[in-house]
């Protein structure tokens, strides 16, 4: 290389050993500009991937990137002039002034071209330039300052000549100077995002996300989310000021790219069966056909393959990310070791400072490079949950019906609401899969580094645990099991409670099933406390693990041989190195101990192996420093695993319900050439089940024709239909059906929205048809008792009408739908019969608004079958006769049977006696079936006499009317001021029966925390409290023992010493051990008794609502409390406020140990308390705010799921899946829109705090340089060690 500048390329004497460091002229033209354009080179087809992914074009051409482009070619043309001055020079010149400007040359062309294909492909922002000019402009920084100390030593010498001197040295200055200037002011325009693209693929929202139009530098410090945190810090925060779902996040581009891959992966899995597996044939003689079966089941799908297609591309982009970080790492602790060093030899003041400075450099790219990789696997997370969520709500809208009998809606809500939370979780954590491995693996590479072979004596203890670990994390899967089962029993309980409140209250039989929902509440207690002695075992042994290892492995150092001494730079970089595999385990429930209990045990090896090992302040804070680095990795895998099993369980169980069998759409077909709309063949049907429902159906229904279907009850009527709708498992036969349908089911599904709105079902509304169909289905009187009439909304079922009323709605929904195709069943039983007749006169009849339609109308009403144009009669499953009303009475068959066995069991009330007789008496000659017939009549007659008038005959089809003629007269006979008056008292409110949910605003009241505690119990919240203190006690206590040992020589020499200050560490590290066991116990079981304690109060008080509270709240809402809440209270809670009390010992501990071991700290840590202070009540008040609107924008998915799940046949008839699985979506995407910022909001803190914890660490080094002769090694190795360990405590404090 010096051939190649003509000067040397590296001189330690200019660069390290002096007290004015400077690199070579060599060094700087060629590395310091070779790094920067080699990393343009290596990452530009990065930039090239997203501008071909990029789904927007053409932004306008602008002073940004216009100027972009200019400043570009002039720098491009400087570098060119410095080439052809190289070239002409007469002087002496070497390759490095050729090759360097060549170099720099094609990489700002390549930087051109990135700009200008930057805007022709909608990139607003590019990252890979910003760095590129951040590191070309940065790494020129040592050049110029060079270029201007070597000019000012030419300006200063005596002998200067401008005129000669301006030719080589002086051109070569300016030219530097105007390539810096140029430099950094693209640097800055890059600092700025270019406009809006003109060609977008999505269209832009009133509110998008500033996101969008954030820089780079914007997006890498959260910046853009400033203004929102300031807007949550002056008002509680609304709906209205959250921003538009990202395109790219929302249902509709997630949902179809995991769909494609599931579907592929189920077409794969259940592909046709080579031709050389066994297989049986069947003939059906019914059908005329000959049924292959395969030997072989279909293998079942895993939604994982899918998951990892559809989402893993933006998982390995945040690896990448994990990878650096986990890498930097464990560049701190050899900072560490270097900045002891410093304070304990005499070196240069300019490294300490140098050190000082690369630790808070390392430690703030670690923190960027961190948020960024939480911030994509919280959007992996949230595409995953939107994708499941839509899947599985399309999975419910096809299942069949055996699938149904498997799976209930409570099941089904859980999937939604817990097992898809998992992943989410989950997905956060997975990369610790390998980094954890990799993390613990650089760690003994370390520790090997500085205890040599003693550490293998520590990693033996790892080896002995990991299956200790298999057989908790086996039990940790079992009990997580059972934890779900029990939690599915009583969703699915207070389903089916809430589902039937009315009739409970009605036989007040509340206490007998709150007792239920307690016996399996009390279940899953059981288990919580299970899981409660287990984590408190896991955390003894985990809190054990790194004390043995840190003990065994000092000890076999030490004992080793007589050159090992153990320095405060060995003791506390290992045990750094330690901390940092360990942290997380402050996440877990399993809080493992800190630093200190992991170095005992390696520091005793060493001292103990042999007398000559001398524990010092190198050796003691290096180890340290590698040991907390271990910490992390150890402490996640068992929360991982614990993650791992919760999620593989909800995998299996979404599995379940995704394989789930699915209503064959080839049961109904729909061949146009038929010359019948309708048509079965041979049909036999069943539900699911070996029994057929139905047998040997042939029916042809001819076009624009009313047929009417006749029989007893349960001999397949509503069955039949349901054939034709494709509800049923056809078993042989043919189904055809040609056109649209509209069904109108025997019990009606009514939406929870406005009247109007259950009647146009998402159709356009037309005035003049709507009102003609309203007066058809004799709503026109309900509309004027209504109190606002079409627009007043219905609860959940249709709770504020009657039976009737919800039928003629379901029935005017139908007409409203202009479909070819008609099915009625049984719609006129639940009316009374003047309104009966009203309705088939004027919507059913020859003469209604349908005549001229095709209709198949199930009836018990004798009267109407005159004018049908066919009647079919059913009897046990089977067709027994078919014709008009005068062929079936002349053939004097099933159908007269019939009508004799209905005549004898009909009420007088709901059939009128006198049309049949007159109908009958003019149709039937034959004198033997006309006395069955008065005899019949004569009968009902004397029975209907006999009982008193509110008797209720017993109908064929028990379906009440719910005295709806009553309603209407007792609504009626009130005197109009009063009505009047009643409307104008409660004014629009009336129209409005469902209030949406409010979420509190402002702090968390001091009674909430307070009743939390209590439920506790006072004495074991105490008992937690004390147990943190004694902790942080023995944890100080045992750092500053080690400092003292690792200062006194004495002990070097004298092994009872040694073995004194042996003894007192261990006694240290097993009071942390046994604290911590204690205090896990006993909170979890205080917390397990405050959730048994207010569930229990839940479930008491919900029992003891009014029924006017069921009317009113949606069903999703109260299962959101009984599922996703009690959750929260199970599994949670505990672990957050668990996390808070400890977090905020171990913050008060750090500042406590820097500040004695540099009291100058203190000065620092009053204006870093009130940043601190400052940045999280800003995060606090919007945060809070937005999990209340994120709570609350959940339950609409559930209560709309349920709904629809209850009314499937309803849809599919309509065939209107699209339009419900969009406002599935819709509503998922607006649970989304509220948990983004959120997402968001964690970031931002994140970056802020952790920069706070840097900052901590850059003063404690500072403070340590400065007090270089006053402090002991001990002291610096402690004080930055713990320093090392704040940030991600000061982030989990908070959050």
């Amino acid at each position: 290389m010096d051939e190649f500048c003509g000067s040397e390329f590296w001189n330690n004497s200019v660069t390290w050993e002096t007290d004015s460091p400077h690199f070579t002229r060599c060094f700087e033209q060629t590395v310091l500009v070779w790094i920067p354009c080699a990393f343009l080179w290596i990452f530009a087809a990065l930039d090239v991937f997203y501008m071909r992914n990029s789904k927007d074009r053409n932004i306008p051409k602008g002073i940004l990137n216009i100027s972009k482009l200019i400043l570009t070619a002039l720098i491009t043309i400087l570098t060119i002039c410095d080439l052809v001055y190289a070239i002409t020079y007469k002087g002496e010149t070497f390759p490095v002034n050729f090759y360097t400007p060549v170099i720099k040359i094609a990489t700002f062309i390549l930087a051109g071209v990135l700009v200008h294909f930057n805007r022709l492909y909608g990139m607003r922002v590019s990252g890979l330039l910003f760095i590129f000019w951040f590191l070309m402009t940065v790494f020129h920084i040592p050049r110029l300052l060079t270029e201007i100390r070597l000019n000012n030593n030419r300006v200063d010498s005596e002998d200067f000549d401008y005129q000669e001197s301006f030719d080589s040295e002086h051109y070569n200055f300016v030219s530097f100077i105007i390539f810096f200037v140029l430099s950094c002011l693209i640097l800055i325009l890059n600092c700025f995002a270019d406009s809006q693209p003109q060609d977008m693929k999505y269209p832009p929202s009133d509110k998008p996300c500033p996101e969008a139009s954030a820089s780079f530098l914007s997006r890498l410090f959260f910046h853009w989310f400033d203004s929102f945190v300031w807007l949550g810090y002056r008002r509680p925060l609304e709906n209205k000021d959250l921003w538009s779902m990202n395109a790219e996040d929302t249902s509709a581009e997630v949902a179809p790219r995991f769909l494609k891959y599931w579907n592929q992966s189920v077409a794969k899995n259940s592909q046709v069966e080579p031709y050389n597996a066994v297989q049986s044939a069947s003939f059906k003689k019914s059908s005329a056909s000959i049924n292959f079966t395969s030997g072989k089941a279909k293998k079942p799908s895993s939604i994982l393959p899918a998951l990892v297609k559809a989402f893993g591309a933006t998982f390995l982009f945040g690896s990448v990310l994990k990878l650096v970080n986990d890498l930097l790492t464990f560049v701190s602790p050899q900072i560490l070791k270097l900045l002891i060093n410093f304070v304990s030899e005499d070196e240069p003041l300019w490294r300490g400072y140098l050190y000082a400075g690369l630790l808070f450099g390392v430690a703030t790219t670690q923190t960027l490079f961190l948020a960024q990789y939480f911030h994509r696997m919280f959007l992996v997370g949230l595409r995953i949950r939107t994708a499941l969520i839509s899947a599985i709500f399309r999975k419910a809208l096809v299942l069949s019906n055996v699938a149904k009998k498997e799976t209930t809606v409570g099941e089904i809500v859980n999937l939604m609401a817990v097992d898809a939370q998992r992943f989410m979780d989950l997905v956060t954590y997975l990369n610790m899969i390998w980094s954890a491995p990799l993390q613990i693996s650089l760690a003994i590479y370390f520790l090997w580094q500085i205890l040599g072979p003693s550490v293998l004596a520590g990693l033996a203890v790892m080896i002995v645990l990991i299956p200790v670990n298999g057989v908790i994390a086996n039990k940790a899967k079992n009990l997580q099991i059972k934890q779900m089962k029990n939690k599915d029993e009583r969703v699915k309980m207070m389903n089916e409670i809430l589902n039937g409140i009315k009739v409970l209250k009605l036989y007040a039989w509340e206490p007998s099933f709150e007792q239920q929902v307690l016996k399996i509440r009390d279940k899953e207690v059981h288990v919580l406390k299970q899981a409660a002695y287990l984590n408190a075992g896991t955390s003894f042994i985990w809190s054990c693990a790194p004390f043995m290892v840190s003990l065994i492995t000092f000890a076999t150092y030490v004992m080793s041989s007589n050159e090992h001494i153990l320095t405060p730079t060995r003791a506390f970089v290992c045990l750094t190195l330690f901390d940092l595999i360990r942290m997380p385990l402050a996440l877990l429930p399993l809080l493992i101990v800190y630093i200190i209990e992991v170095a005992l045990s390696t520091f005793a090896t060493y001292v103990l192996v042999d007398d000559n090992n001398i524990l010092d302040a190198k050796t003691a804070f290096t180890s340290l420093a590698l040991f907390n680095i271990l910490r992390f990795p150890l402490s996640m895998l068992p929360m991982l695993i614990s993650n791992m099993v919760q999620t593989s369980v909800s995998v299996k169980r979404i599995n379940k319900f995704m394989n789930g069998e699915e209503l064959d759409p080839n049961n109904v077909q729909h061949d146009t050439s038929e010359k019948n709309p309708l048509l079965i063949e041979n049909g036999t049907f069943s539900w699911g089940d070996e029994n057929s429902t139905l047998k040997n159906i042939n029916m042809q229904i001819e076009s624009n024709k009313l047929v009417a279907i006749v029989g007893s009850v349960g001999s397949g009527k509503s069955s039949l239909i349901s054939a034709f709708l494709g509800e049923m498992e056809k078993i042989s036969g043919r189904v055809n059906t040609i056109g649209s349908i509209a069904y109108v089911p025997q019990q009606s599904w009514i939406q929870n929205a406005t009247l109007k709105d259950n009647i146009l079902f998402g159709r356009p509304f037309d005035k003049k048809r709507y009102e003609q169909i309203i007066e058809a289905c004799a709503l026109k009187p309900d509309l004027e008792i209504l109190p606002g009439g079409d627009q007043t909304e219905i609860g959940e079922k249709g709770i504020n009408l009657s039976g009737g009323q919800k039928q003629r709605v379901s029935l005017a929904r139908a007409v409203y739908n202009n479909a070819d195709i008609y099915f009625f069943d049984d719609p006129l039983s639940a009316v009374d019969s003047h309104v009966g007749k009203h309705i088939f006169d004027k919507v059913i009849g020859p003469e209604g608004i349908l005549a001229r339609k095709t209709r198949v109308l199930v009836t018990h009403g004798l009267t109407y079958l005159k004018k049908c144009d066919n009647i079919f009669v059913l009897k046990d499953g089977e067709i027994s006769e078919q014709g008009t009303h005068q062929e079936l009475l002349d053939k004097k068959g099933a159908f007269a049977e019939f009508l004799i066995q209905h005549l004898q069991e009909v009420n007088e009330d709901t059939e009128n006696i006198d049309e049949i007789k007159a109908q009958l008496e003019g149709l039937v000659t034959d004198k033997e079936l006309k006395a069955k017939f008065d005899r019949a009549i004569s009968t009902t007659r004397s029975r209907s006499d006999s009982t008193s008038s509110g008797g209720s005959g017993k109908l064929s089809r028990q379906t009440s009317s719910n005295s709806e003629t009553e309603l209407r007269h007792r609504r009626a006979s009130e005197s109009p001021a009063k009505q009047a008056d009643t409307s104008k008292q409660n004014g629009t409110q009336q129209q409005k029966l469902i209030e949406s949910e409010k979420s509190e605003t402002g702090s968390v009241k001091w009674e909430v925390y307070k009743h939390y505690l209590k439920s506790i119990g006072w004495w074991l919240a105490g008992a937690t409290v004390v147990l943190n203190m004694i902790f942080q006690g023995f944890s100080i206590g045992s750092n500053i023992w080690l400092a003292r040992w690792s200062n006194d020589d004495a002990a070097a020499n004298d092994t009872g010493k040694r073995d004194m200050y042996l003894g007192g560490y261990a006694a240290f590290g097993l009071g942390q051990v046994f604290s911590q066991f204690v205090m896990s116990l006993i909170y979890s079981l205080g917390a397990i008794f405050a959730a048994q304690k207010l569930h229990t109060v839940l479930v008491k008080n919900l029992f003891r609502l009014p029924i006017l509270f069921f009317d009113t709240t949606p069903l999703g809402r109260v299962l959101n409390r009984v599922s996703k809440d009690v959750d929260v209270l199970d599994n949670q809670l505990p672990h957050s406020s668990r996390m808070l009390v400890a977090m905020s010992f171990t913050v008060m501990a750090t500042i406590a140990v820097i500040s004695y071991s540099t009291p100058i700290f203190l000065v620092v840590i009053v204006p870093i308390a009130i940043l601190y202070y400052f940045v999280q009540r800003f995060y606090v008040a919007t945060s809070r705010q937005l999990k209340r609107l994120e709570s609350v924008s959940r339950s609409p998915i559930y209560s709309h799921f349920g709904e629809s799940i209850s009314g499937t046949s309803t849809i599919r008839a309509y065939n209107v899946e699209p339009r419900f699985i969009n406002e599935s979506e819709e509503k998922v995407d607006f649970n989304q829109v509220c948990y983004f910022p959120s997402i968001i909001a964690n970031r931002w803190l994140a970056v802020r705090l952790e920069i706070v914890g840097n900052l901590i660490i850059l003063f404690a080094a500072l403070f340590a340089v400065m007090g270089k002769n006053s402090l002991s090694p001990g002291l610096v190795g402690l004080s930055v060690s713990y320093a090392l360990s704040v940030t991600q405590t000061l982030n989990w404090l908070v959050r």
